[in-house]
């Protein structure tokens, strides 16, 4: 779906309708309409429009624009509640990375990829980046948790901090 049919259809699909997604937005309900409409081409969202719709919507807006650009947007995981957890979260990207390579490889046993098996390709593999996004999170708590505030830093005489 491209990024207008998804701006539209998720703004109308908002619980209330669009009357209710332009309260939330603080925005009159016609120039919303217009700006969501894909037959109305003179009225677009701002960028900052378009942030606030996807914070109330959900992610499909988003999802259709890195699509259209040949990138895929995925959640940012969650700060883990387990101090001793990177060794966890390591082994079980390395288990994701694993399970990808698996499926990959039985799925290209006869030289070419069906619906089912590239669907299962593709899962695998965002399972695997997540996995190591996970790895990162844990790391930067255990990270963040040793530093101590940075010092002010004074420049040296005639230059700016």
């Amino acid at each position: 779906m491209n990024l207008e049919m998804a701006i539209q259809t998720a703004a109308h699909a908002y619980p209330g309708g669009l009357k209710a997604l332009a309260g939330a937005m603080c925005m009159r309900y016609d120039s919303l309409k217009h700006k969501v409409s894909v037959t109305y081409t003179s009225a677009h969202l701002s960028p900052s429009e378009l942030a606030m719709l996807i914070d109330l919507v959900g992610p499909a807006p988003l999802h259709a624009l890195c699509s259209g650009a040949g990138y895929v947007a995925m959640p940012l995981p969650a700060e883990p509640d387990d101090d001793d957890c990177v060794v966890a979260e390591l082994a079980e990207a390395m288990h994701e990375d694993g399970q990808f390579a698996a499926t990959t490889s039985r799925a290209y046993s006869d030289r070419r990829f069906d619906a089912r098996e590239m669907a299962a390709i593709e899962r695998d593999a965002l399972d695997a980046i997540t996995a190591k996004t996970r790895v990162v999170a844990a790391a930067r708590k255990v990270f963040n948790a040793g530093r101590t505030p940075p010092e002010r830093r004074v420049a040296p005489k005639g230059r700016k901090a």
